[in-house]
């Protein structure tokens, strides 16, 4: 991890990541009028290192069109007499180029297309902090770039990160971009982007209707608005803050139900927040989602009143199947409702209390008692005896009735009053309510922290403290009679949103309190303070901007709140985040310095807590060259590393694009435990692959006399193990020969391999065995063996191109190849009975799916996100499909061959029925089939066939490979291909 670089050696890096102070940021303190601020910021030096031609675009000095360039223009001097060095590439066409920009500390690498460049991460040692605007457009000279991607893990790992401002012309977000950012809070999207929008800080397309990624420093609730429809895989990972996933009553996909997101119908639990400790599951809760609570390390209880049908792979990690009790209620189908956990990995099993259940301390101690609510969630109180509390007391989010944990929702009325050693509470989602006079008379209670998620205030609830300021978050809807009170400290109240129900005596008996609220457009405040006399204030704040872009010419200014509102109150300070090199800001007027599209972004604070934020583009367009150029200065302008600008730093190539389908959900990682510490009796003992990585060989089976002496293995150190992976087929242990026989669970699980060779002796390749393995490339199975591909086995190998099952595989799992992006083509061999739901969910480059004579039924979810897929072959009698099917999927575009018109009309009756989505024209009869081989040839190869009659290659096959195919000498694929479609000549 890179540190934060001094200011001084930020300057020298050419900019600084997140612009603030001296570079880019002004702050004004707050008046009742509009902001007043200090001095324009110095220009940042935002250079550009020279462009260097991509491999297969022209190059050495030429243009498109072969035509040598103009000779590039001597250092131009700017406005202000800054050189800058710029260094056009030429005069005619532009041709694709590579190379680095550097703005502010932040890297932008020119595409392939060089007219669009990709945000890379940081410069140097300019590691981003605090808040960070992403520019729109990059200028060099002549050239100038639109910002419309960020790399895979551009900020991964900036630690300081808390926000990001995003530019109307981005367009792919990176996997990972903002991964291990832990204090990142907020994203902030230009109004114009036709890509993406923010809400509560979320990150979304820009109907607002999927979830892209939620920040992982977000805190309390994660709340979605009424259009979303969908949430990305990954989208919550990291979140370790999440105590709550809200989805509003209006929300036609989503509802939640204590405190989790399930889909509208409550059938299917999706996601529980980090934070989820004990677990409710809705009554009418039949699937429980892979991935749902992989990321709730905490997880004591889940109680289920309902029947839960399924519990799919993944839903909860290894460690939750020791830890966590099952609450179950005696009655109809009990042990039919138990099996169901048993066999996901359950083995601690309990009768939940029955509502009105207290547990309390015993007599005469103190501490916490809960009261076991009707919705079978708690009211917590302090049950006095001898104790007392801390003074700094955290109320607890769960508790323990009769050994089972359940969620605290609310604090009993009267549950704290009157405990003088109280002096600072918080109150943290998911508990909701706070019950009447629950904190009266605690007359040392100074702090009182509310966090997002609480909604209800009792009447008296701090009546009579010592309170001298609250904070009211937005999620407050009812404010109940005199909560405040007789407080006579009390100074200031902030709120985040102006509650429906606030009741009129909130202040009685309060004087000289500020209340800071939101701008209400039409003049109401529910807040009531008082009477003159009482010297209670309201002061109202409130940040927009126009939704239209800011156009300024260079060195004109412009006021940025035109069109907009800018409240700030007395006490407030208003502050801005942008780009230094295009632009100046001063006292709410922006200032045009050099060509670019930039965000700026205001942040109105008090006390260091944000108030309101609001972010505007704003165009700086280019100024005539007579009034940029002093033909008498002769310097040469210094970049990054205090090299001459048009001096590359370095030539990187980047992705251009990220890709939706590349998002893998791989949860946490969990302790690698052999197979012999699951089973607790089988030894185990290391060994050296032949390719040279440590290998952990447990022992399955070792008859004395016989030699069925058989191991699995699993690597030592997944997080060591790289390479050229090649498996051996026999190990010595202990002076014993073993068969290798299995790839243990996990075996792998995010290994770096980016190849295995796999012996004729697998049998089985276990669940998540290669689960995460992103550099792994080649699979190669000898012999028939590996009868069973685990559930996720090859989950999230998005470079995995293609795969051969043996002849001998019977059955595949659930999620086995899921997230394989770089997938082209599968053939599922005859000898498979079993194909688990999922099995190729998201594999992203998918066009041709050939399924064996061996599978009988369609599993759910059969086909889910593969967006290029268009041929699938069925070469066997379907009896049965899953309704689920073809969801999340665009089938209208597929081909289905199958081999009989019996099944023809089968398909097309499952189609009507379910709702496949599939062109009844395009489910066909294929008749017989045949191979089609490629054949080494000259370094190329050539396409040759056994064909019985003529016949072509399917669509599909054709495109990506044509009449000849580039492999290695002695290489050959062999398709399976429906006849009746043409081959090339």
């Amino acid at each position: 991890m890179q540190e934060a670089a001094s200011p001084e050696e930020q300057g020298a890096a050419g900019g600084e990541g997140t612009t603030t102070d001296d570079a880019g940021s002004s702050s004004t303190g707050g008046s009742d009028a509009k902001a007043e601020g200090g001095a324009a910021d110095p220009e940042g030096t935002g250079q550009f290192q020279q462009e260097l031609p991509l491999s297969g675009g022209t190059a050495g000095g030429q243009s498109a069109a072969g035509a040598p360039d103009t000779a590039a223009r001597p250092p131009q001097t700017t406005a202000d007499d800054r050189v800058t060095g710029d260094m056009p590439l030429s005069d005619g066409p532009s041709a694709a180029k590579a190379g680095t920009i550097v703005v502010d500390g932040v890297k932008y690498v020119v595409n392939a297309d060089g007219v669009t460049a990709t945000v890379a991460g940081w410069h140097d040692t300019a590691v981003p902090a605090g808040d960070l605007a992403i520019v729109a457009k990059v200028v060099s000279g002549a050239d100038a770039y639109l910002v419309t991607s960020v790399a895979d893990e551009a900020f991964k790992g900036c630690t300081d990160l808390r926000t990001v401002a995003l530019p109307d012309s981005l367009e792919n977000m990176g996997k990972d971009a903002f991964a291990e950012c832990p204090a990142f809070e907020s994203f902030a999207v230009g109004e114009r982007n036709e890509a993406f929008a923010a809400f509560d800080g979320m990150l979304f397309d820009a109907p607002l209707e999927t979830l892209v990624r939620c920040p992982e420093g977000k805190r309390g609730t994660a709340l979605l608005p009424d259009t979303a429809k969908k949430v990305d895989e990954g989208a919550f990972d990291g979140c370790a803050q999440l105590a709550v996933i809200e989805a509003g009553p209006d929300n036609q996909a989503f509802a939640t139900v204590d405190n989790i997101l399930y889909s509208k119908d409550h059938t299917t639990l999706l996601h529980a927040p980090a934070r989820t400790v004990a677990a409710a599951l809705a009554l009418e809760t039949k699937t429980v989602a892979a991935g749902s609570f992989a990321q709730c390390d905490g997880l004591a209880s889940l109680l289920s009143l309902g029947s839960v049908e399924t519990v799919e792979g993944g839903a909860f990690s290894f460690e939750a199947f020791a830890n966590v009790v099952v609450a179950l209620a005696s009655g109809d189908n009990y042990d039919a409702r138990k099996a169901v956990w048993e066999r996901a990995g359950f083995s601690r099993f309990q009768e939940p209390a029955d509502p009105g259940t207290v547990q309390a301390p015993a007599p005469g101690e103190g501490g916490f008692a809960f009261e076991l609510l009707d919705d079978y969630t708690l009211a917590v109180s302090w049950s006095g005896g001898s104790g007392e509390p801390d003074a700094d007391l955290t109320i607890p989010t769960s508790g323990q009735v009769n050994d089972v944990s359940y969620r605290v929702s609310a604090i009993a009325p009267g549950g704290f009053a009157g405990i003088e050693r109280l002096t600072n509470v918080q109150i943290r989602a998911p508990i909701t309510k706070v019950g009447d006079n629950a904190f009266a008379g605690c007359a040392n209670l100074s702090s009182v922290t509310l966090e997002e998620g609480v909604a209800s205030l009792g009447a008296g609830a701090f009546a009579g403290t010592a309170v001298e300021s609250v904070a009211i978050p937005a999620s407050i809807s009812f404010v109940g009679e005199r909560v405040f009170s007789d407080c006579s400290a009390l100074s200031r109240i902030l709120t985040f949103s102006n509650a429906a129900d606030v009741a009129p005596d909130v202040l009685a008996g309060c004087s000289g309190v500020s209340v800071y609220c939101p701008v209400a457009p039409d003049g109401t405040y529910p807040w009531n303070i008082g009477l003159p006399a009482a010297g209670n204030h309201r002061c109202a704040y409130g940040l927009s901007f126009a939704p239209e872009p800011l156009t300024l010419a260079m060195g004109e200014s412009a006021d940025l709140f035109a069109g907009g509102t800018c409240e700030v109150p007395q006490g407030c300070e208003l502050a801005y985040s942008y780009p230094a090199t295009p632009l100046s800001v001063d006292n709410g007027q922006a200032t045009g310095k050099k060509p670019g599209t930039s965000e700026v972004t205001a942040t109105l604070s008090l006390d260091g807590i944000e108030l309101a934020r609001a972010t505007r583009t704003v165009e700086v367009c280019e100024a005539a060259a007579e009034e940029t150029e002093d033909e008498g200065s002769d310097e040469v302008g210094r970049g990054a590393d205090d090299k001459p600008a048009g001096e590359t730093v370095q030539n990187e190539v980047l992705p251009s694009e990220a890709h939706e389908d590349d998002l893998v959900l791989l949860g946490e990682e969990y302790p690698m435990l052999s197979m012999a510490a699951m089973l607790g009796t089988s030894e185990t003992f290391e060994v050296d692959a032949p390719t040279g990585q440590k290998l952990i060989c447990t022992v399955l089976s070792s008859t004395a006399g016989t030699s069925d002496r058989r191991v699995s293995v699993a690597a030592a150190d997944p997080t060591s193990c790289e390479g050229a992976l090649e498996i051996p087929a026999t190990v010595s242990g202990g002076g014993e020969e073993y068969k290798v026989v299995e790839v243990a669970y996990r075996g792998f699980y995010y290994s770096e391999i980016e190849s295995v060779a796999l012996p004729s002796s697998i049998e089985t390749v276990g669940n998540d065995a290669f689960y995460g393995c992103f550099r792994l490339r080649e699979v190669v199975f000898e012999g028939s063996g590996a009868t069973i591909i685990g559930d996720n086995a090859f989950l999230g190998c998005r470079v995995l191109g293609a795969i051969e099952l043996p002849a001998g595989t019977t059955s595949i799992g659930s999620r086995a190849f899921a997230l394989c992006a770089a997938l082209a083509d599968m053939v599922v061999p005859d000898s498979v009975t079993t194909l688990g739901a999922r099995a190729f969910e998201s594999c992203s480059s998918l066009a041709s799916l050939v399924v064996g004579k061996g599978v009988d039924s369609i599993p759910g979810l059969f086909v889910m996100r593969c967006p290029l897929l268009t041929d699938i072959v069925v070469l066997g009698t379907i009896q049965a499909f899953d309704p689920t099917a073809f969801d999340s999927a665009d089938a209208s575009g597929m081909v289905v061959r199958v081999s009989t018109k019996a099944q023809q009309t089968l398909w097309t009756e499952a189609n009507d029925a379910n709702g496949f989505g599939l062109d009844p024209a395009n489910i066909v009869v294929a008749g017989e089939l045949c191979t089609v081989r490629f054949e080494p040839s000259n370094g190329g190869s050539l396409l040759s066939s056994a064909l019985s009659r003529r016949e072509r290659l399917s669509p599909s096959l054709q495109r990506r490979h044509g009449t000849a195919l580039d492999l290695p000498d002695g290489m050959f694929k062999i398709f399976p291909v429906p006849v009746g479609v043409s081959l090339p000549p």
